[in-house]
């Protein structure tokens, strides 16, 4: 058996186990775009986004996916229910570019709200004086 009857007969047994099963619905999409299906991988994946079994890391790069072969407003339409249950700052700069792609700017400045704030240039903040003599290091000896 070669290697593409090996690989169809695995999308064959992930497909069984997708349909109640959000990892091999993953592992399916996974195999699906190895093999060159990459129609079949953005079909199942735009599924799982709608019904909210696509893993949040991989929301971005399919609501890419959909702006590209459908447009930012339908993107932007799917995409819209992560966000009752997602921050995940990718998602949400995901989001605010869809939005402002269709000129939704007040969407995209409330959703901007909801990113966290960058850190500072040196990547520590601000350390608060001690309130206690010992822990600045004026105690006594």
């Amino acid at each position: 058996m070669g290697l593409k009857a090996l690989a169809g007969d695995c999308a064959a047994q992930l497909s069984d186990l997708a349909a109640d099963d959000a990892a091999a619905e993953h592992a399916l999409a996974k195999l699906w775009r190895a093999l060159g299906q990459e129609p079949l991988a953005y079909l199942l994946e735009k599924n799982m986004l709608v019904g909210d079994r696509l893993a949040v890391a991989e929301m971005p790069r399919v609501l890419a996916g959909i702006r590209d072969a459908e447009g930012a407003a339908e993107a932007l339409a799917i995409g819209e229910r992560t966000l009752e249950y997602t921050a995940a700052p990718d998602v949400l700069e995901a989001m605010i570019a869809l939005a402002e792609a269709v000129g939704q700017t007040d969407r995209a400045a409330a959703w901007r709200t909801r990113l966290p704030a960058p850190e500072e240039a040196d990547g520590d903040k601000a350390k608060e004086p001690a309130s206690d003599p010992a822990e600045a290091g004026g105690g006594q000896r």
